[in-house]
């Protein structure tokens, strides 16, 4: 509860809130970098909204799906650092912002291939403020390597971690 109360109050500064939009934007570059190397969508390339910010197009030209997926993942864990201290106004404005992106790219999250439905689960999830399982996960993963095999401790976690740790 007291959480919740000092979140509340926490206001950000103009500097912070142009971080945090950038940072979704690159995120999602990442994620449309992903979605178009792994053909999910034919014309996916000509869909895309975001491209060569962050990665450029010499660089995306050789990326493969599965690298390009990496990409993504980081940038999710690196990303769920600074919308946890964000607060909620804020998180909404992401929210509103992210299902923007996802009508205009013209994705149907209820109907597209699992990996990139669970993608768009745990993007929403972490701009919610809802990160703890990636969180929980990522310490998880970085403790208990075992020859690369993570072992989850929820038997419903297994997709996200075969999602999210799948390449790490």
């Amino acid at each position: 509860m007291k959480k919740t109360q000092i979140q509340q109050q926490k206001q950000l500064s103009a500097h912070d809130k142009v971080l945090l939009f950038d940072n979704l934007r690159y995120l999602l570059e990442g994620l449309e970098e992903f979605i178009e190397k792994s053909r999910y969508y034919p014309d996916f390339k000509n869909r895309r909204k975001l491209q060569n910010i962050t990665i450029p197009k010499e660089r995306s030209d050789n990326l493969t799906a599965d690298s390009a997926e990496q990409f993504f993942k980081a940038n999710l864990i690196l990303y769920v650092s600074m919308v946890d201290e964000a607060p909620p106004s804020e998180r909404e404005k992401l929210v509103e912002e992210y299902l923007k992106w996802v009508d205009i790219v013209g994705i149907d999250p209820n109907n597209c291939p699992e990996k990139l439905r669970q993608f768009l689960i745990e993007i929403k999830d972490v701009l919610e403020g809802n990160s703890e399982r990636i969180i929980q996960q990522t310490q998880e993963y970085l403790d208990n390597k075992d020859g690369g095999k993570v072992h989850p401790t929820n038997p419903q976690d297994t997709l996200t971690y075969s999602v999210l740790f799948k390449h790490l």
